[in-house]
Parts: C-alpha cells; sequence; structure tokens
C-alpha cells in the first residue's frame, strides 16, 4: 500500500517556527506551504525540504486561518489581532501586504475568499461575518445572526451565498451581492442540529 492510502506521515518538518504553528495552507500549484503561529508570524515553505523561502508582514496576535487565492496568487490571513490581510505572493523574496481591514470587536475566527465574486468574509467570536470587497478592502455588510463564535465559512460559488456555521451547531445561509439588496447580509436559511437520543436530527427553517 502507498503511503497514503494507509496513513502514513510522507514527510516531517520540525521547528520550522519558534511558536506554536496554529493555521497553514498550500499555494495553488501546492509545491510551498504557508504556516501562520501563535505570536503572529507567517512564513512561506518549501514542500521538498520544508526550507524558508520568505517571510510576511506579522500580525501582532495569533494567526487563526490562512486562505490561499489561487486566481491572484495572494495570501490572506485572519488574526486574533481583530484584522485581515491579503497579501501579495508573487514577489519571491517577501510576501508584500496589500491591504488589511480593520472593522471586528471581537477575535476573528474564521476566513473565506471568493475571487468571482469579489468578496471575503471574515467571522468573529461574536457571531458577526463581516463582508469586505477584496479588491478595494472596504466592508460591503455585516451579517448578523449567529449568538456566538462562528466556526466555519464557505461560499457557494458560483452563487452570490455564504454558507456559515457556529458553535451551537447552526448553519445559516446569507445572499450576497451582486443579488437583490432585499436580500444581501440576510440570513435566507437557517439549519440547526438539535440532539434528539440517540441520534442527531436536523431541522431546516426558512428565514
Amino acid at each position: 500500500h502507498s503511503a497514503a492510502a494507509v496513513g502514513k506521515p510522507i514527510k516531517t518538518f520540525a521547528n520550522l517556527t519558534s511558536s506554536p504553528i496554529i493555521s497553514m495552507c498550500f499555494d495553488d500549484r501546492q509545491r510551498k506551504f504557508f504556516l501562520g503561529d501563535s505570536a503572529g508570524n507567517i512564513t512561506c515553505h518549501n514542500y521538498i525540504n520544508g526550507s524558508l523561502m520568505k517571510e510576511f508582514e506579522a500580525h501582532q496576535d495569533q494567526v487563526t486561518q490562512l486562505v490561499y487565492c489561487d486566481e491572484d496568487k495572494c495570501l490572506l490571513s485572519a488574526s486574533w489581532d481583530r484584522s485581515v490581510c491579503i497579501a501579495d505572493d508573487m514577489d519571491n523574496d517577501e510576501g508584500v501586504l496589500l491591504r488589511t481591514m480593520k472593522g471586528h470587536g471581537k477575535d476573528i475566527t474564521c476566513l473565506a475568499v471568493s475571487f468571482s465574486l469579489k468578496l471575503v468574509a471574515s467571522s468573529g467570536a461574536d457571531g458577526h461575518i463581516l463582508v469586505w470587497h477584496y479588491g478595494l478592502g472596504v466592508l460591503e455588510g455585516i451579517c448578523k445572526g449567529h449568538a456566538q463564535d462562528v466556526t466555519a465559512l464557505q461560499f457557494l460559488e458560483p452563487y452570490a451565498v455564504l454558507m456559515s456555521a457556529d458553535i451551537l451547531g447552526n448553519i445559516c445561509l446569507w445572499g450576497l451581492p451582486p443579488a437583490h439588496a432585499s436580500v444581501r447580509f440576510q440570513c435566507k436559511v437557517r439549519i440547526k442540529n438539535i440532539l434528539i437520543n440517540p441520534v442527531y436530527s436536523v431541522v431546516l427553517c426558512a428565514a
């Protein structure tokens, strides 16, 4: 059996960062990987040997998520310092910071990007989801409907819809630009996980 078939590690790289690793992602070709640590540092490494290729401008606190935009070759990062950064990955020597978005009142928990919609979504520990314009870095709107930490975000491309989930088991579907103004940043569908002993049941509620 191949290593992948039986779940064996193919490579192990040690001591890549001075602080605990919190987040990771690959580039579009999967030839290098990016690490975000608890001190706010972001580094880029060679996939073959783990060697350091370049560093990005650091956050002031833990890097909670890294997302790579394949189409634009940019690295997006979210942090407990309540900021979202977009950096150009085209330079071989350093990650060039393009934009910084600030607006969260609580720690940022997760991040998603849609190049086709030109939107970035970031969620906070207060349950609020901020939707930004990818190219301009300006706030487009706020999705309010979660009462606790949002744990996952996913754009449902090619549709102008964002899916979110929180620690209480709620899943929401949000309308986004360029959809009609009446549905933008509104929760149109909410799914709740309810424990009914001994199995889980899913209840679908229309907003």
